[in-house]
């Protein structure tokens, strides 16, 4: 088996006293030039996975995936990332409060933190290449990323030149993309933590990222949407939406590049990333192939 190298708990802010939830774990799988997307470029430097849990905006941490982290850090041998980010308490108080988009600008500080961090040896090379990223978000996680890359009111998620071309692929699976079409079939997901995260309102659609358009800059950025079929809490009428909308919105009816899976997964909504072959299977099959087409193209 593969050995994995892990490093714990890296802040990503400039804080004297980082905060254990702006912070990420990095795993590294020991000889990546092996790998099967590289085995023809054995100079190439390995793409970086990057993981966004789910959790609903108001629970959840990076140590709840290590174990997927290592599994998809085999499966590819490319190293992965795994970052946290403030949540919502369950008990809001006035000294308390935290409200979106406060959970995706951690995220948005985290990739941005990539351009510039040295990494774990400081006089040791890189493991990946930071101008290669693969961004993965589960439940919450998939509604995060798509608030960075789609152009939401307000707009205060605006990701730099460098982490738009930078991205090569959002694999979202469960997603939470139209909050309204949510709220239609799970009402008492209302107060249970819409409220509690987004306010009150009559509509969610202008936080909805089926209501907004792709960023300009994000065209280029390849797509997989993954549901399972035995997800006991969001129905696969939100990934279908979504998928239909990033169609549109890339053009995509033809090239290919917006892909969904909807099919293959049959465990539980969180299940699903705990029993996680198949999961690992089809995201792992998934990245090394794009990631072979990008040498392949750029060669």
């Amino acid at each position: 088996m593969t050995e994995i190298l892990q490093f714990s708990d890296i802040p990503y802010t400039s804080f004297a006293a980082p905060n254990p939830s702006q912070s990420f774990d990095l795993f590294i799988p020991q000889n990546t030039s092996s790998t099967p997307a590289d085995a023809q470029h054995h100079d190439a430097v390995p793409p970086l996975l990057c993981f966004v849990h789910g959790g609903a905006w108001r629970s959840e941490d990076k140590n709840d995936h290590l174990g997927l982290a290592r599994a998809l850090a085999r499966f590819t041998r490319f190293p992965v990332v795994v970052p946290n980010y403030r949540l919502s308490p369950r008990e809001t108080t006035v000294d308390s409060y935290l409200h979106h988009p406060e959970h995706a600008k951690d995220v948005l500080c985290f990739l941005e933190f990539l351009r510039v961090w040295e990494g774990p040896r400081r006089s040791s090379p890189l493991p990946y290449d930071p101008t290669k990223l693969f961004l993965m978000g589960h439940s919450c996680g998939a509604h995060i990323l798509a608030s960075i890359f789609f152009e939401m009111p307000g707009d205060e998620l605006i990701p730099s030149d460098w982490l738009s071309q930078s991205t090569k692929a959002i694999i979202a699976s469960e997603g939470l993309y139209d909050i309204d079409l949510l709220l239609s079939r799970h009402p008492a997901y209302r107060t249970w933590f819409i409220e509690p995260v987004f306010g009150q309102r009559d509509s969610y659609g202008e936080i909805s990222p089926t209501k907004a358009a792709l960023r300009s800059t994000s065209h280029h950025i390849h797509w997989l949407i993954i549901h399972s079929t035995a997800d006991e809490y969001i129905d696969a009428d939100e990934s279908e939406v979504m998928y239909e909308h990033l169609v549109v919105q890339c053009n995509d009816r033809i090239a290919g590049n917006v892909t969904k899976n909807v099919d293959q997964i049959h465990q539980g909504h969180d299940d699903m990333l705990k029993e996680n072959e198949a999961y690992v299977n089809i995201v792992g099959h998934y990245i090394l192939e794009t990631t072979f087409c990008f040498y392949r193209i750029n060669a």
